[in-house]
């Protein structure tokens, strides 16, 4: 939009959703065994981008993308069951021009990903746009784990109950929860404590503007069960995950990394963050958001 109207641009190849999401596995077998390892790189990362943008972008919508890079800062993602898997984030168009390195849209821009399961999806994702709130600085922040490498102070370990969360984010910021994400039962364990969508109904999670989910392939999991949807849906919070699987190191990594952040004085907010590593630390990118942090 140019604050008059808006321009539609149609971008996308007649490719069937079975064979993008072919693709897409096979990016994720290039880029797990290299991430479980510490190992990724940018190199790698862009390969697979351009593989991405070839397979589902026209010549025209790869030109499109890459001139609107420093025009917008905001790219809302309408997803769908179908394509929860493709890498969206990663997809790094052509240069216009020889010679001018080109990076992921993740690198450039704030990625929003929304579900498109009715047409008042879109129109609350449109609303929303315009109270989005991502500039409050990461503040109270609150990691829970069962592990503490960095012997970081905000780290604690999981409660006994699911009902005892309330009490413990109420008055914070920023949540990191930390933990293996079971995708059959679309359940997020950390020890004994396990969060899903029947268990979410005790703790509204009202009070964190952003909640980080670092369970393994947690973004990647089917509308009707995506709880990083659903609190963004219930809590006016921006939610994050990884859309492959994670070690608890890379994990306690970005902790350490917000944290710091933090500790530091800066006033950036997490999608700040985000961006800003993103184009310094390959494994930021695997990262996905889902939701709106806004205001009424």
């Amino acid at each position: 939009s140019d604050g008059v109207g808006c321009r539609i641009f149609d971008i996308g190849k007649d490719v069937k959703i079975n064979d993008i999401n072919k693709i897409s596995k096979e990016i994720y077998q290039e880029i797990s065994p290299p991430l479980l390892q510490k190992k990724l790189d940018f190199s790698l990362l862009q390969i697979q981008g351009n593989k991405l943008a070839n397979t589902v972008l026209t010549e025209e919508g790869q030109n499109v993308l890459a001139s609107h890079f420093e025009l917008i800062d905001t790219l809302v993602l309408f997803a769908a069951d179908e394509d929860i898997i493709i890498p969206w984030e990663i997809i790094r168009p052509k240069p216009i021009r020889d010679h001018i390195d080109v990076p992921t849209i993740r690198q450039k821009w704030r990625v929003i990903r929304w579900p498109t399961s009715t047409k008042s999806d879109v129109i609350d994702a449109m609303t929303k746009i315009n109270m989005l709130e991502d500039k409050i600085p990461i503040g109270n922040l609150l990691t829970i784990a069962e592990k503490n490498p960095h012997n970081l102070p905000h780290v604690i370990e999981p409660p006994s109950d699911v009902s005892e969360l309330p009490n413990l984010v109420a008055d914070k910021n920023t949540v990191h929860l930390i933990g293996h994400y079971d995708r059959d039962n679309a359940t997020l364990k950390i020890g004994s404590l396990k969060i899903n969508l029947l268990t979410y109904d005790t703790f509204p999670f009202l009070g964190p503007t952003n909640i980080i989910i670092s369970g393994c392939e947690a973004a990647a999991q089917n509308m009707d069960k995506n709880l990083l949807i659903e609190i963004s849906r219930r809590s006016k919070a921006a939610t994050w995950a990884p859309l492959v699987g994670i070690s608890d190191d890379l994990a306690h990594e970005i902790d350490n990394d917000i944290a710091n952040f933090s500790i530091m004085g800066r006033k950036s907010s997490i999608n700040d963050i985000f961006i800003k590593r993103a184009n310094t630390v390959p494994f930021y990118n695997i990262y996905t958001r889902y939701g709106f942090a806004y205001v009424n």
